[in-house]
């Protein structure tokens, strides 16, 4: 398997989405250096189902687009069974998003 460095290097100005798995030892630093190194903020959505993890990648990194981690879809989820979906603060990322005139799309599996 390549390295992330090693995938930047490989395809250029690609957009990616990156999902971080790793909770110990964190692992959110090294991945925010090697997105600086390759100037690939910009091309990059971060992922992370573990909210710990999701809520320390934005730290390191707020100007980065994230996703949904898995408490911020059952928040979503949640709100939009109860008719107060307008009220959730989890989608930052996707406004954010729209501000940049990209297209966001939505997968869902059973």
């Amino acid at each position: 398997m390549p390295t992330l460095a090693e995938v930047f290097t490989a395809f250029p100005g690609i957009p990616l989405n990156i999902e971080l798995k790793q909770t110990d030892p964190p692992a959110e630093a090294a991945l925010v250096a090697v997105l600086d190194r390759f100037a690939a903020r910009d091309q990059t959505l971060l992922a992370a189902e573990d909210g710990t993890i999701m809520a320390r990648m934005r730290a390191a990194a707020p100007d980065v687009l994230t996703s949904f981690s898995a408490p911020e879809v059952a928040e979503w989820v949640f709100r939009l069974r109860t008719g107060s979906a307008s009220r959730c603060t989890c989608g930052r990322s996707t406004r954010r998003r729209r501000s940049r005139r990209s297209s966001t799309s939505v997968w869902t599996g059973s």
